[in-house]
């Protein structure tokens, strides 16, 4: 089954499920600490719901009916424990572990949390200088700890173990989630390059000339090696942009949700900026500084085709 199949089913399922069913509390949950109660005993929302919005018990049901429960249980992982933390007004998290509650049995990892912000965008557009309040992923980490890098899947730069393979599943429920919240965009900045590249069918980078450097790494870089090998080469300062040290600088990526902040992406004037980076820039890799890293490179890293 393709990511299209994959979402259209989920997007069916999250259909299905009921402002009730994700906001449910268990009896478990009800038992409150005092600061969690207002003087006439009602709920505070932030301290129980994930995002204001979803139950413990809620999440654990959309996880069963999105499979994800199962697919790692494919993996090898069959006792599994979910950690929301909500004490944070401001960052949420919400931690999958198999086994223990330790950080060598982590497998899912995210903090999320409603950011206003204010686009001041190089166009003149209905959100340039506006605020409004996205959904932004502070940190994901999906790993599988059992798993072992190979020459199909070597390692990234930031990766400690394998990826789950499962970060699409997480991509939906965090799209569903903002369209249920009423969020005009979710906000990503990756850290490396390979992150913003992995996200570039769905986001797209607010500032034009950061969009169109990445397309232009993707095609002068990624039309003849391996992201890896892209990735490792960015990562370790081994890539001339223009003739010149390239250095991996991160920035905003969106993923529209709408109507004015993705008229914002498909403005033709946002594309013609996007276009004129893009063939403004060339890129290659450093053949010295290239020789020097492969001469030293991790065996676990190394893509075999």
């Amino acid at each position: 089954m393709n990511w299209l199949s994959h979402f259209r089913r989920l997007a069916s399922f999250s259909r299905r499920l009921s402002e009730h069913q994700l906001r449910h509390l268990e009896d478990w949950e009800m038992e409150l600490s005092e600061q969690t109660l207002f003087g006439d005993g009602s709920l505070e929302a932030p301290g129980l719901y994930f995002l204001g919005y979803y139950s413990r018990s809620g999440l654990d049901l959309v996880f069963k009916k999105y499979g994800f429960y199962e697919d790692l249980r494919e993996l090898g992982y069959r006792d599994l424990k979910m950690v929301m933390k909500t004490d944070d007004p401001f960052s949420h998290r919400l931690a999958l572990y198999n086994e223990r509650e330790d950080p060598e049995h982590l497998l899912t990892d995210l903090v999320a949390r409603r950011k206003t912000i204010t686009l001041n965008t190089p166009i003149d557009c209905e959100i340039s200088g506006r605020q409004f309040e996205v959904l932004f992923i502070e940190w994901l980490t999906l790993q599988n700890y059992k798993g072992k890098f190979s020459g199909e899947r070597p390692r990234l730069p930031g990766q400690k173990y394998p990826g789950l393979g499962l970060g699409w599943v997480v991509l939906e429920f965090l799209l569903m989630a903002s369209r249920r919240l009423g969020f005009p965009a979710i906000l990503n900045i990756p850290e490396y390059f390979h992150n913003a590249q992995i996200y570039a069918s769905h986001f797209h980078f607010a500032d034009p000339v950061m969009e169109g450097r990445r397309q232009a790494i993707e095609r002068d870089l990624l039309s003849v090696h391996p992201l890896g090998d892209v990735a490792w080469a960015i990562d370790q300062h081994c890539v001339l942009e223009n003739g010149n040290p390239f250095q991996w600088s991160i920035s905003g990526q969106f993923l529209p949700l709408s109507a004015p902040v993705k008229a914002y992406f498909n403005d033709p004037r946002y594309r013609r900026m996007v276009a004129e980076a893009r063939e403004g820039h060339r890129y290659m890799l450093d053949p010295d500084a290239w020789a020097r890293f492969q001469a030293a490179r991790p065996a676990d890293t190394v893509y075999i085709r």
